[in-house]
């Protein structure tokens, strides 16, 4: 399924608070672990599963390939969320809280949100919960990432032309580049469903 979000604005490898926007035009507003919250819209976006909700406007605009996700605000407590105790993470939680509603009541003219009041809660139960999410939400900006991003675009921009992940392994060994068959069949479906695709430089000679 081809991503038609228009482009995504800072850095989503943490928490923070987000829009989708049209133009200048903020149509929602929402926070949490970026990667995961963008992953999960793109998701819903891809097999329109909110043309019947309350973000109906968000599902037009992203079928004509004009939304943006842009990042409002990176929290600086990343680190801490992660790693910390409950305690610690819920004060960083509420603080959220408190940034998100600022920017509901800033946008409350345009944004599509059902909910205006905003409460959240930790979906962290334990610390095993934490590392998991932590790992989900390795980028190309994580240096422990294990595959570089425009490797991922180009399999990506692969599998669109319809290529299949037996056809991508072979080619990719041809350039000394490893990837699981499993793995690249979860690419732009599970994983990595916000990167656009870009054409291998060396796919010109290829025949299929």
């Amino acid at each position: 399924m081809k991503n038609l979000l228009k482009e995504v604005k800072g850095n989503i490898y943490g928490m923070g608070v987000y829009c989708f926007k049209a133009g200048d035009k903020i149509l929602y507003v929402g926070s949490g672990m970026l990667n995961d919250r963008l992953q999960s819209h793109l998701y819903n976006f891809k097999r329109g599963l909110y043309e019947d909700t309350n973000k109906a406007i968000l599902q037009k605009v992203y079928n004509l390939g004009e939304l943006e996700f842009e990042v409002l605000k990176f929290s600086e407590n990343n680190s801490k969320y992660l790693n910390g105790s409950k305690e610690e993470r819920e004060a960083i939680q509420k603080s959220l809280e408190v940034l998100e509603q600022f920017y509901v009541n800033l946008y409350k003219d345009t944004i599509c949100n059902k909910m205006m009041s905003i409460r959240k809660w930790s979906s962290n139960k334990d610390n095993t919960t934490t590392y998991k999410r932590r790992q989900a939400n390795r980028g190309s900006k994580n240096p422990n990432n294990k595959y570089d991003s425009e490797i991922i675009a180009n399999v990506i921009w692969l599998k669109e032309q319809g290529l299949k992940p037996k056809k991508i392994v072979e080619l990719l060994l041809e350039h000394d580049i490893d990837i699981n068959k499993n793995y690249i069949s979860q690419l732009g479906v599970k994983k990595w469903i916000y990167t656009n695709p870009i054409r291998p430089t060396w796919y010109e000679s290829v025949e299929v």
